[in-house]
């Protein structure tokens, strides 16, 4: 019986091969997504990089200049399974990085999975949370399992949500600086991941890539640079984490991109491969001066030459003609820095004082309870069980607190969960990244020049987020220089790589193939 089953599997792989053998397609398609770029710095600092970074990703394939996702900003994870799965939140079911537990009353991140184990280090997350599968799903299947997916990001959610059910997704251990996984993919790492690390890039030194004087932000005593000796500048509890914030990470992500190249021999054989790579351009935490600085700048040089790396490595290992590179970048939401402070009248907004108000009017109508639950990021949450127990209408609530809510200062944007509900049934679309499992009671957004602060005063992250637009580059194999100004979703992206692959489409699909021409 094994004998019959290990020739059953034989023949299907040979005949697999056979039919890949016909079918034009990259042999790699490799999936770069930049969080916290800005369009306006990449401008500033354009001629400043190199030719074979950013300048090679814009500018030899397809750029977009009007691409856009069907929600506003929901974070940049939300917007990854987006673009991976070809459908919106409502679907695909993550709607934030973090989400609330009704029923412990407590914030979780959404990938997190208990039933899994990391293969080094406690973090504990898989695709589970996914209910809809991406185009590496698709090509995993359409290979029976012989295409090899590779996802990396220092953060587990990002590594994951790139990565979708199937493959392989490495990100870097929190507590020990080790690349590690998650048992939901593989039970131990390959041997060109296992025991690498980040340390010893904690034991350099972060200074200016190139002479300060080039330096388009080098005025007034910036023009002196900077110098930090990491291990120290990132000392304190979570020195990992405040290395994560640093171009350096970045490297880090790149040299790993390159040797699971080598390592997982990517784009040599007839099975198409994917290659998912997450770079950040957060300000360094230790960076003191928010929004434009020195340290930004040079976040952004050295990004430009590991991209140029990364795409020299995959000319010499996978041949230039062979990959398909696509690049978007994160919607950035504005931040209100001391500067800009001083000219706009930027206000706080404080999400808990204004729910505990919410739970007293609402106490006042139907008597006293904790009837407001959670509040996150512009989401409201009811406690439905309470709701529930005393025969009250949800519908009957949620209108109640709206009614509530559109008085308060800030707020020029609400909508509840049966709005949302009805707007999409009835084929209108929905503006906010909802969920029918995960999703709130009532969302809001907050106007321009308002931003969210919790109990202490300290910024939430959250501020005005009408944003859609969003950056998308495709580059390489049978991809020409062209300028695409026709408007297109983020949802296109996988339809697009879907049929270059000649795959099924991802399962909740609703974008359309993109308007590129080919060679």
């Amino acid at each position: 019986m094994k004998k019959t089953v290990i020739c059953l599997l034989s023949l299907l792989a040979a005949c697999t091969a056979a039919a890949q053998g016909n079918v034009d397609r990259p042999a790699l398609v490799v999936g770069i997504t930049v969080d916290g770029l800005r369009d306006d710095y990449l401008s500033l600092f354009w001629n400043e990089c190199k030719a074979g970074g950013f300048q090679r990703v814009m500018t030899s394939g397809a750029q977009f200049t009007h691409c856009s996702y069907p929600y506003r900003m929901a974070g940049d994870l939300t917007d990854v399974v987006t673009l991976e799965t070809g459908t919106d939140p409502y679907l695909h079911g993550i709607p934030a990085a973090q989400v609330y537990d009704r029923k412990y009353t407590r914030s979780y991140p959404v990938m997190e999975d208990k039933s899994v184990k990391a293969t080094q280090g406690g973090t504990r997350v898989s695709a589970q949370a996914v209910m809809a599968t991406t185009v590496s799903d698709e090509l995993y299947e359409n290979t029976v399992g012989l295409s090899k997916i590779v996802s990396l990001a220092v953060d587990p959610q990002m590594a994951v949500a790139q990565a979708g059910h199937a493959g392989m997704a490495l990100w870097v251990d929190n507590l020990s600086g080790k690349w590690t996984g998650s048992t939901y993919y593989q039970n131990a790492l390959p041997s060109w991941a296992a025991g690498k690390g980040v340390d010893s890039w904690l034991d350099g030194t972060w200074k200016p890539l190139y002479s300060i004087s080039t330096y388009e932000s080098a005025t007034g005593k910036s023009r002196n640079g900077f110098s930090y000796a990491l291990r120290s500048a990132c000392s304190g509890p979570k020195p990992y984490e405040n290395f994560f914030t640093t171009p350096l990470a970045n490297t880090a992500v790149r040299e790993m991109a390159v040797n699971a190249l080598s390592g997982e021999h990517l784009g040599q054989d007839l099975y198409p491969d994917v290659l998912l790579v997450h770079f950040s351009l957060r300000n360094f935490v230790l960076d003191k001066q928010r929004g434009m600085s020195v340290e930004l700048e040079d976040a952004y040089l050295r990004l430009d030459q590991d991209l140029s790396l990364l795409l020299k490595a995959l000319d010499a290992k996978v041949g230039a003609g062979n990959w398909l590179l696509y690049f978007t970048t994160s919607r950035t939401a504005p931040d209100y820095t001391d500067v800009m402070n001083k000219r706009l009248p930027a206000r706080s907004f404080n999400a808990e004082r204004y729910s505990g108000l919410l739970n007293g009017y609402l106490s006042a109508l139907y008597g006293s309870g904790r009837w407001v639950v959670g509040q996150q990021s512009g989401r409201i949450y009811l406690n439905r069980a309470l709701i529930e127990e005393k025969g009250i209408s949800l519908r009957e609530m949620q209108d109640k607190a709206v009614e509530f809510f559109v008085l308060i200062p800030g707020v020029v944007d609400l909508s509840t969960s049966y709005q949302l509900e009805r707007d999409y049934v009835s084929g209108g679309g929905m503006c906010y990244a909802y969920t029918k499992e995960l999703g709130a009671d009532l969302y809001y957004t907050l106007a321009p020049g308002w931003y969210e602060v919790n109990m202490k005063g300290q910024k939430t992250g959250y501020c005005a987020g009408f944003s859609q637009q969003c950056t998308l580059s495709l580059c390489g194999w049978k991809v020409p220089a062209q300028r695409v100004n026709e408007a297109v979703s983020a949802l296109d992206l996988a339809p697009t790589l879907a049929a270059w692959l000649h795959l099924m489409p991802p399962s909740g699909c609703r974008g359309h193939v993109l308007p590129v021409k080919l060679r």
